[in-house]
């Protein structure tokens, strides 16, 4: 990273035995400088980062829950988010693992929520992106 070359720093930890969860953060660089932040919080409480996000950032630009759904036709839904304030960009979810179940209980595990920060060209928003038809 020092030499200008893409690469990470992770300030994390894993909480939990049966039920783990993430807390901490992740600092993305490229060209020496930070182009990605991620958040990791170890709760469940997605009406809270959803408040506090929309009080720094304003409504949120669009949600929609990621669905899961197992083979006997059980579906479940999480929350997820994308805000926009001028150049920068933070979109939110519950991290789920697919494919793996919750211990106790019968729903997907997750590992708290992610929430990601980063500015509209490194987001690759549309129109921050060379037209596909040229």
């Amino acid at each position: 990273m020092c030499d200008g070359k893409r690469g990470a720093v992770f300030h994390t930890t894993t909480k939990g035995f049966l039920d783990v969860k993430d807390q901490g953060e992740v600092f993305w660089f490229q060209d020496q400088k930070v182009t990605r932040i991620q958040i990791l919080i170890p709760n469940q409480d997605w009406e809270k980062v959803k408040y506090d996000l929309t009080e720094k950032l304003g409504p949120p630009s669009s949600e929609m829950p990621q669905v899961f759904q197992n083979a006997f036709g059980a579906r479940w839904e999480f929350e997820q988010g994308f805000w926009r304030k001028g150049d920068l960009v933070a979109y939110a979810e519950i991290k789920v693992l697919p494919g793996v179940q919750k211990v106790f209980g019968n729903g997907p595990a997750t590992r708290g929520i992610e929430v990601t920060i980063t500015d509209a060209a490194h987001a690759k928003l549309p129109e921050t992106t060379a037209n596909s038809l040229d």
